[in-house]
């Protein structure tokens, strides 16, 4: 390795920082983003509690449809 490289930005160099505007603007970016994700992933919670209920509903409606045709539905229900 070259010991006598030097770096083309000096260590005293100022750091450029953005200005005022623009990080309003990218604030306002950033919630807006993070609203519509928030948005986005209620709705995707919905619709698969929507799917399981139904997918649960025709799983039992199915047991029970099966144990009456065998002729083995309890008197009871199990477990009472």
């Amino acid at each position: 390795m070259n010991s006598n490289y030097q770096s083309p930005i000096p260590n005293n160099a100022p750091i450029s920082r953005p200005n005022g505007p623009f990080m309003t603007l990218k604030a306002q970016v950033q919630v807006q983003r993070i609203a519509e994700l928030r948005a986005l992933g209620e709705m995707a919670r919905l619709k698969a509690c929507t799917a399981l209920r139904a997918e649960t509903a025709a799983s039992a409606g199915f047991i029970r449809a099966v144990v009456e045709l065998s002729g083995a539905a309890p008197e009871l229900p199990v477990g009472a």
